[in-house]
């Protein structure tokens, strides 16, 4: 369960990183 937790996190933060670079 915690695993799936952390890779949901982990996911997250990279689409959001690539979503950041894209816009800028």
């Amino acid at each position: 369960m915690r695993l799936i937790v952390v890779q949901l996190k982990l996911k997250t933060r990279s689409t959001y990183s690539h979503l950041m670079i894209i816009l800028s």
